[in-house]
């Protein structure tokens, strides 16, 4: 990428549909802001099994 960004943030999403609800608790996920100052590339996909 030219220029060169000033921060790079890569997100990769991996999940599957379930037919039941999960056998086992799943807690809520805590993700951090994003600090975003400059020149900022979020790059992002995924994946379904």
């Amino acid at each position: 990428i030219h220029p060169t960004p000033d921060r790079y943030y890569r997100l990769f999403l991996d999940w599957m549909p379930l037919s039941d609800k999960p056998a086992i608790p799943v807690a809520p996920q805590q993700l951090d802001t994003i600090v975003r100052k400059g020149f900022t590339v979020v790059e992002w996909g995924g994946l379904k099994q």
